[in-house]
């Protein structure tokens, strides 16, 4: 048998098979929302991103961003304060720390919240 006739009988054979056919194979979605993980590719320091005037002033806080991450790894969508700080700067610099960010997720389109902190609060001092 020529090498062209064994090659073309080869195919047929493994296309029969069903082997030609396999789909696709992705990471299986986890079965709840609970089960979702998201991690950073690359996180942003909020000290970056810190305004000097809040610094100085001695305001800190924690605000809590919720986001998307449509596409892992990716940049975070849909960012928005689930948390303020109390402090609208704050909240804004931290919008903008995570915007920077990017991160990896198990569960693309999903949301996520994570907590960026700024400085530490100005403890009275006894005189």
């Amino acid at each position: 048998m020529n090498r062209k006739l064994r090659c073309a009988l080869l195919l047929l054979l493994v296309a029969d098979s069903g082997v030609l056919a396999a789909e696709e194979t992705r990471d299986p979605q986890p079965a709840s929302a609970s089960q979702c993980r998201v991690s950073p590719v690359k996180l942003r320091s909020p000290d970056d991103y810190y305004p000097a005037t809040e610094r100085s002033a001695g305001h800190a806080g924690r605000v809590v961003v919720e986001f998307a991450i449509l596409k892992s790894p990716g940049k975070p969508v849909d960012l928005r304060v689930a948390e303020s700080s109390s402090y609208p700067v704050l909240d804004a610099a931290g919008l903008r720390v995570m915007a920077a960010s990017s991160f990896k997720t198990n569960c693309p389109g999903e949301r996520f919240k994570i907590a960026v902190k700024f400085g530490q609060p100005r403890q009275a001092s006894a005189r």
